[in-house]
């Protein structure tokens, strides 16, 4: 017994020893402070870089952070200790300096951001200046360009890029532009968020203007989005292209369903959108005895959820929907968190025409797939009063 309790204790002793000298965390040692210089590739100082360090170890579970001066340099405390550093600017991809030991005799840390300069002309409609527009750029790595006075910026590793240039917030009517570009040299990309002039009036059931609808437009290379005044009048801006435009009611009137069309656009043009349609309107009940109920959701949704309406039936029990003439709309419909729900089912848009919708007892909300039959099944309780 006392040879296998020596045993183990020297098993225990050099296992402590080794997580001690390998695996375990080192203790933060002194405060110095660190100094360093940010630069560009070509030694230009960088000013507002954010330097922020990140120790390895678990017992410093910050290190901190500083800013760069208008000369480029930046200060800060920290404790002695290995660190991540991270360097974000404006204008540049984000680096990092990996696994940097701090000390009183390591407590400089310069970095000189590399790649090559993206730079251009960034321009609105007719050449002018787009206050507040914005251009990111993905893909190798991460980074957002500096944006002056109609002119962008950024320096980044060689690699393919996604740039995205947006005209900015609040900004509506003009697209956002998706330009793939691929980096292995200093280039100059001048980009117009601008094109085609695409107007038109949005009108609703019973013809009148459509306040509020909103109209999005969307390509492999840019989209946009804007809304309807008090006219149903709307006005967007595309570059050439085949685009996939949706129109969607203000949210007040969701009972009417949306609708898109694919349509291909290389000069100004005007596209008027009706969202009149099939009248579909009665009662939400349950099966067992005909009680109406209020407060659960009809959904109608045609090719998936990009054309669809919905509406909540009123304390009456009562739902309207208004389709398009002619689709063919997969009918779901649940109260709360699915405790009643009717089996789902599928029927096409023709005349106006009143039915009710019966809901059974159910666990959660039924989901479906789209279905085949342009008539409901006799098991989706779905009945003409």
């Amino acid at each position: 017994m006392r040879t296998f309790t020596r045993t183990l204790t020297c098993i225990a002793w050099v296992a402590m020893s080794a997580i001690s000298c390998g695996t375990m965390p080192t203790a933060p040692g002194e405060r110095v402070t660190v100094t360093g210089l940010i630069q560009d590739r070509d030694g230009n100082p960088v000013s507002n870089a954010y330097i922020s360090f990140q120790a390895r170890s678990r017992l410093i579970p910050y290190g901190g952070s500083a800013v760069t001066d208008a000369s480029g340099h930046y200060r800060i405390d920290v404790s002695e200790a290995r660190y991540d550093v991270y360097v974000h600017a404006l204008g540049f991809a984000d680096a990092v300096v990996r696994d940097r030991e701090i000390s009183k005799d390591r407590r400089r840390l310069d970095y000189r951001f590399t790649g090559y300069w993206v730079t251009g002309a960034l321009t609105g409609p007719n050449g002018t200046t787009l206050p507040g527009a914005e251009v990111y750029a993905s893909g190798t790595t991460l980074a957002q360009p500096r944006v002056e006075s109609g002119h962008y910026s950024v320096l980044l590793p060689a690699g393919s890029y996604d740039f995205h240039f947006r005209p900015g917030y609040g900004v509506l009517g003009l697209p956002e532009i998706l330009v793939e570009l691929s980096v292995s040299r200093d280039t100059t990309l001048d980009v117009a968020i601008d094109g085609n002039v695409v107007t038109g009036i949005v009108t609703g059931p019973g013809g009148g203007p459509l306040a509020g609808a909103e109209i999005y437009a969307s390509s492999e290379h840019a989209t946009v989005t804007q809304g309807t005044d008090l006219n149903g009048h709307y006005e967007i801006r595309v570059p050439t292209g085949s685009y996939l435009i949706r129109v969607m009611p203000p949210d007040a009137l969701s009972f009417i369903a949306s609708r898109q069309a694919v349509i291909p656009v290389s000069s100004p043009m005007t596209l008027d959108f009706d969202l009149s349609g099939t009248r579909w309107s009665g009662f939400v009940r349950l099966a067992s005895d005909s009680t109406p109920v209020a407060g659960a959701r009809v959904f109608a949704t045609e090719g998936g959820y990009a054309a669809s309406a919905s509406a909540s039936s009123d304390a009456t029990g009562r739902f309207q929907l208004v389709v398009r003439t002619g689709g063919v709309y997969q009918i779901q419909t649940y109260v709360g968190n699915g405790s009643y729900h009717a089996t789902p089912f599928s029927v096409e848009a023709g005349a106006d025409s009143t039915f009710d919708i019966y809901l059974e007892p159910g666990s959660e909300i039924v989901s479906a797939g789209p279905l085949s039959m342009t008539a409901p099944p006799p098991s989706s309780r779905w009945r003409r009063p």
